[in-house]
């Protein structure tokens, strides 16, 4: 079977691109021809203007040495980094002509047997209005249209797009959902409840990305997308110190969508690719982050982590993580950290597995039907 995956493969987003690198190579491993839709986003091709507005509005803001750091390494490593995201695409990656509206995406691609959508925050409130990631297209697609571990972020939608939604979603061959929230999304709109999947990062084990060089030196790796933890990344940091060893920060920046930089890092990678970061994150003695992603390839790799979240659009899928999983590691404030008691990764490993089954059956029901 032809299958094309509609999703994030545009952004230089690790957890974006691991979870497509993901799907596309389970999708192969079952016999699939399979291409990653190029859809861009206008507002995304403008790569350098979007740099050096967003260092001036970084400036702006405040000319502290933290923000003329980030400015400095905005306009210095963003194009490096996107250099880096390009060259593992195309090394792993099999990826379509590009296209920029729904016209363009049914010309390039009308004559494959499905298109799979998802995973990650497809189905956020961002995308509502064009219907993109909907299959909104206008003549239809006729292949299999199939919802794979599609997040809405947040179950949040404007009735002006309500009834167009839902016609979108009634004209899908299969739907499943990453967490509860995109559950209940779904329920929602249709009146059905959809089984809920693994993120496609659990059902791959990404030995072709994994380096057999070790790291010899301890680190505690930090990989930050969003606002500050309530009480502060300094105290948290300490408290981590504490029991873990004054070990070294080390901070990993998405320089090229969402940089940070951290006065408390002994190191700052400024333009690594998705390779670079896998292996960051299975080498660190401990994690620090944010990203739904950073906590998903702890449990796949036993790295012990905190993981926080404030603000409500990253709410709904770390709530998901900390109940399934039975993590009290997951935050919202410095004064809910406890690292005193070790993750029970056999539990975790279980759980996955679990997950992994009943997603890698439902690709094969939803194909098959």
């Amino acid at each position: 079977m032809n299958i094309g995956i509609l999703t994030y493969q545009f952004g230089t987003n690790f957890g974006g691109q691991l979870q497509c690198h993901a799907l596309f190579n389970v999708l192969k491993s079952m016999g699939h021809n399979v291409i990653v839709i190029n859809y861009i986003p206008y507002k995304t091709t403008h790569f350098l203007l979007n740099d050096i507005r967003r260092a001036i509005r970084l400036l702006k803001k405040d000319c502290k040495h933290e923000s003329i750091l980030t400015a400095y390494h905005i306009l210095l490593d963003s194009q490096k980094m996107r250099k880096a995201f390009k060259e593992y695409q195309n090394r792993y990656l099999n990826i379509g002509p590009e296209c920029t509206t729904p016209k363009e995406i049914l010309a390039q691609y009308s004559q494959l047997d499905a298109i799979i959508v998802g995973s990650d925050q497809v189905w956020a409130p961002a995308h509502h209005k064009t219907g993109i990631y909907f299959l909104n297209f206008t003549p239809p697609f006729f292949g299999k249209k199939i919802a794979y571990a599609p997040c809405c972020a947040i179950n949040n939608v404007d009735p002006l797009y309500k009834k167009q939604l839902r016609t979108c979603l009634q004209s899908f061959n299969s739907i499943s959902a990453r967490n509860i929230e995109t559950q209940n999304f779904v329920k929602d709109l249709t009146g059905i409840k959809v089984p809920i999947v693994a993120d496609p990062t659990f059902l791959w084990d990404f030995k072709e990305l994994q380096s057999s060089k070790k790291f010899t030196k301890k680190y505690i790796a930090v990989y930050i997308l969003g606002e500050e933890i309530n009480g502060g990344h300094l105290q948290a940091i300490q408290k981590i110190k504490q029991a873990y060893g004054d070990l070294p920060i080390v901070s990993i920046s998405l320089t090229a969508s969402k940089p940070k930089f951290f006065s408390w890092a002994d190191k700052t990678y400024w333009t690594c690719s998705p390779i670079e970061w896998i292996n960051l994150i299975r080498n660190a003695t401990f994690l620090y982050t944010d990203s739904f992603h950073g906590v998903a390839f702890s449990l796949k790799y036993h790295i012990p982590f905190l993981a926080y979240y404030t603000e409500e659009i990253r709410a709904s899928r770390f709530i998901d993580l900390k109940n399934r999983f039975s993590l009290n590691n997951i935050v919202t404030h410095t004064d809910e950290i406890t690292l005193q008691f070790p993750i029970d990764f056999v539990s975790t490993d279980a759980i996955i597995d679990e997950l992994k089954t009943i997603s890698l059956q439902y690709l094969t029901q939803s194909l098959n039907k």
